[in-house]
């Protein structure tokens, strides 16, 4: 089961995006334009696109001994009337070798949605050539009757309404809080016999851009010391990348903006701590939209990859 997603914003200061280009350290940064500080979010907006993110979101289970084990985090998309469960081509290698998984979707004691993993069709994004660049993004494809059954709880977010985001530059954010949502480990509680998946979100800011041949990495940047920062974020590959457009109004009030909301990548790889910072690796649109969405056609037009 799930409980209430929790926000994670690093403190007052931190900044959404810059307003000067920055080049120095070989690859390009963020540019900078003076706009909100991510400590100026108020809690009631964080909660409400967090509480918005959860519906396309959910941690990845498998069964042991009737017992749940957390490997992971997915996101529910849909292409070209086909639905898929988005996460990390390594947590598909972990999962592929139990016979079930569990899609745990409600915030209330309840079972998860269990699918058999035989009755996913893996599409894996290029070959994984080692952690820390992978490539590491692979799409599950789910049965109708699994996909029919987790539309009852979740949606799917459809990939074709902004599959024009490989043609975009990265670098052009404008005022956008990054956000990941997922599972961590370290949120996990057993009460009982039950264990309580607490869903998470990071808000944080994208410190530096990586293209490596066709795979494109945002690094986010993680304020490990703040109340309540998460040491280690394993559990949250997977993840989904959000970019959310915050504003402020004609009354001089931040505001989000639902119908700019885009799903940018997914996390699937955490940097160690120095002084007290880290970086969650993503990739990023042109992963996503551009080779996600080209090995899809691929594996549809031959079965497989």
């Amino acid at each position: 089961m799930t409980k209430p997603v929790k926000t994670e914003t690093p403190p007052q200061g931190d900044e959404l995006c810059r307003d000067k280009s920055a080049t120095s350290g070989g690859a390009p940064r963020i540019p900078e334009r003076e706009t909100i500080k991510l400590g100026e979010i108020p809690q009631t907006i964080a909660n409400e696109i967090l509480e918005y993110l959860n519906a396309f979101s959910a941690p990845i289970t498998v069964i042991v001994r009737q017992q749940e084990l957390l490997l992971g985090s997915g996101t529910f998309v849909e292409f070209d009337g086909r639905h898929f469960i988005f996460t990390a081509t390594h947590v598909w290698e972990d999962l592929k070798n139990y016979g079930h998984i569990g899609i745990t979707v409600r915030a209330i004691a309840s079972p998860s949605v269990k699918i058999c993993t035989r009755d996913l069709k893996p599409i894996v994004v290029s070959k994984r050539i080692n952690d820390e660049w992978g490539p590491d993004l692979a799409f599950l494809e789910l049965s109708d009757p699994d996909a029919k059954n987790l539309k009852t709880h979740k949606h799917f977010w459809n990939l074709g309404k902004t599959c024009g985001l490989k043609s975009d530059s990265l670098q052009e954010i404008g005022n956008a809080a990054w956000v990941i949502v997922g599972s961590p480990d370290e949120g996990i509680q057993n009460i009982g016999n039950s264990h309580f998946w607490q869903m998470r979100a990071s808000v944080c800011p994208a410190e530096r851009l990586h293209i490596h041949s066709q795979f494109d990495y945002v690094d986010l940047g993680i304020d490990t010391t703040i109340k309540n920062a998460l040491h280690t974020h394993v559990g949250m590959s997977g993840s989904g990348l959000w970019r959310v457009r915050i504003i402020c109004n004609q009354v001089g009030k931040l505001t989000w903006l639902p119908k700019e909301l885009t799903l940018e990548g997914v996390a699937f790889w955490e940097g160690p701590i120095v002084d007290g910072h880290k970086i969650i690796r993503c990739h990023g649109r042109k992963s996503l939209y551009g080779e996600g969405l080209a090995a899809i056609a691929a594996f549809t037009s031959y079965g497989q990859l």
